[in-house]
């Protein structure tokens, strides 16, 4: 009789233990399948139901487990020690709940510094990434403008040695360079200078034209200009040579001026 006891009490333990080992089970399975889809937390969810559901059934068999084992208590209680206390049980259980969730909330915080190491590197490599391409282009920039630099610098280095190649033409040949310049000044002055003589000489001849025909009527004015024309205004040239020898056009006031009409003639009486 008392090993039967003894079978029970253990078999009663076993259905007391049963629900802690399955929940420490599910605590090891929601760690490890954090990171999985929402598919496997569907699945987790239906475990947790089943679970739920079989621990109300294994307190329902402990409670009439317990019940039963009350009574062979009464019956039996001179001859076994009693079992032991239910509150080391929950002691137990609680420890290893506490155990299922310290290393649920490890693994978290190894999954979490994992992704924040992974989002570290990938930050790093971009930032190296980005300042490598900026070097090159200021790499880039850079050469880009010693060329240009160095083309201007040829450019005035040639526009130096044409100046100076000039500056000593003009040292060595300034004699001969001011004579020739000096004797162009002299032809322009003397070319001036009889421009300026000849037409001296016109004015003084329209002078001369004017004082003549202050007293003539105006057809002996025409007649003295077309006499005087080559005196007054030199000799035709280009078009003017080419024109039919009729004589100068006639000026404005020539042709302004009214016809000399006859006097009238006075009525018979």
């Amino acid at each position: 009789m008392s090993f039967r006891l003894i079978v029970f009490v253990f078999a009663s333990s076993m259905l007391m233990l049963s629900p802690v080992q399955g929940e420490q089970d599910q605590a090891g399975a929601v760690s490890s399948e954090e990171s999985v889809s929402s598919a496997m937390e569907e699945r987790i969810r239906v475990h947790r139901e089943s679970f739920d559901q079989q621990r109300a059934q294994a307190e329902e068999r402990h409670e009439e487990a317990v019940e039963r084992h009350e009574e062979v208590m009464e019956r039996h209680e001179s001859m076994q020690p009693p079992p032991p206390p239910p509150v080391a049980a929950q002691e137990q259980q609680l420890s290893a709940r506490q155990q299922a969730m310290m290393k649920f909330h490890e693994e978290r915080q190894a999954y979490h510094r994992k992704q924040q190491e992974e989002r570290e590197a990938l930050a790093a490599k971009w930032h190296e990434a980005r300042q490598k391409l900026q070097e090159a282009r200021m790499e880039t920039w850079l050469r880009d403008r010693e060329k240009r630099l160095a083309a201007v610098e040829q450019r005035q280095e040639q526009m130096r040695n044409r100046a100076e190649d000039q500056h000593n033409y003009l040292v060595e040949n300034q004699d001969e360079i001011m004579q020739d310049l000096m004797e162009q000044k002299v032809e322009i002055a003397n070319r001036h200078e009889k421009l300026r003589q000849k037409a001296d000489e016109r004015r003084k001849k329209i002078i001369a034209a004017r004082t003549a025909m202050a007293d003539m009527t105006p057809q002996e004015k025409m007649i003295y200009m077309r006499e005087h024309r080559e005196e007054l205004f030199g000799a035709p040239t280009g078009m003017q040579a080419r024109r039919p020898r009729g004589g100068p056009p006639m000026p404005p006031w020539a042709r302004s001026a009214p016809r000399a009409t006859a006097p009238p003639v006075p009525a018979q009486p």
